[in-house]
């Protein structure tokens, strides 16, 4: 038998989709980088003890930095609906009156909005029209 010890994976890892509960605020550190802050809400149904369906929304506040949450931040809305990946986040800190707090939130290493919006439009190729020599379904590979 080995001496080996096992040794438990260190893994912090969340993905969720939601809505956004209002805008991305967008602040800048000292060193100019960009801190967004934005708050999801998570829809989830489960069946009581009576066997009845219930749906209870969860709300998670996220946290991103850089460039791509700054360029997020610009085309994200209050509603729309998001898919973010990344880790948990533990804040501890004594507010004014001495009392510990604590909070939780999402390090976001990645966020996408997952719905076409109508601001979505112009990022859009339009559909070939009936007749054009791009829709032959014989050059598709598959």
């Amino acid at each position: 038998m080995s001496n080996r010890r096992f040794v438990m994976p260190n893994t912090n890892v969340i993905v969720l989709s939601g809505r956004l509960v209002k805008d991305p605020e967008v602040k800048y550190s000292n060193n100019g980088t960009a801190v967004v802050k934005a708050r999801i809400a998570h829809n989830r149904s489960y069946k009581d003890r009576d066997g009845e369906w219930q749906n209870q929304s969860d709300f998670y506040n996220m946290v991103g930095w850089g460039k791509a949450a700054e360029n997020f931040a610009k085309k994200a809305h209050m509603g729309d609906a998001v898919l973010v990946s990344g880790s948990l986040k533990i804040d501890t800190w004594t507010d004014d009156n001495g009392d510990k707090r604590t909070t939780l939130e999402i390090a976001i290493s990645r966020i996408d909005t997952i719905e076409r919006t109508d601001k979505d439009a112009d990022d859009i190729a339009p559909e070939p029209e009936k007749g054009d020599a791009g829709n032959n379904d014989d050059d598709i590979p598959f």
